[in-house]
């Protein structure tokens, strides 16, 4: 799809635009706590690249996004939980009329305050989770306790009754 702001877009009737944009993945940060040895993005806890959107983009990006008949959302990373307007960014989305949102998350770092933001807004997570085994999780993700918390945060979003998918 070509870049279309929403200002552009105006005159567009929402039935020309429908369809268009299905799913929107908004990278939030080349920030991540841990140091995966296969990271994509080569995300780390000092990333060799410096994160280049504001959040007023992301909130614009958002609306955009649904002005297009989009509903469907993943804030990824890095680690998105380390942004400290994820929770803005979900509230956002779902005044927007996001029906889908999930965070992408390497489920280490999730407090109260966001666990609870996912359920008020009926945030799906996807989680990293690389064994079953400590030592095998802890040394792909250069982190040792890295497989105790994440476990640790599978089971607390289960316990909230939120859905949640495992990368593997």
């Amino acid at each position: 799809m070509n870049n279309i702001s929403v200002k552009q877009t105006q005159s567009i009737s929402l039935e020309e635009v429908s369809g268009r944009l299905d799913f929107l993945w908004l990278e939030l940060t080349a920030r991540c706590n841990l140091k995966c040895i296969h990271c994509y993005a080569e995300s780390a806890p000092i990333p060799k690249f410096q994160d280049k959107l504001t959040p007023q983009d992301y909130f614009r990006l958002i609306d955009e996004a649904s002005f297009l008949a989009c509903r469907k959302i993943q804030f990824i990373g890095g680690e998105p939980t380390l942004v400290r307007e994820l929770p803005d960014f979900i509230k956002h989305a779902r005044k927007r009329g996001f029906e889908f949102i999930e965070v992408f998350t390497n489920g280490t770092t999730i407090s109260d305050k966001l666990l609870q933001c996912f359920m008020d807004n009926d945030v799906a997570v996807a989680i990293s989770f690389y064994s079953d085994k400590a030592e095998i999780h802890d040394d792909i993700t250069k982190k040792f306790g890295s497989h105790k918390a994440t476990l640790r945060n599978i089971k607390r979003i289960l316990g909230a009754g939120l859905r949640i998918r495992a990368g593997i």
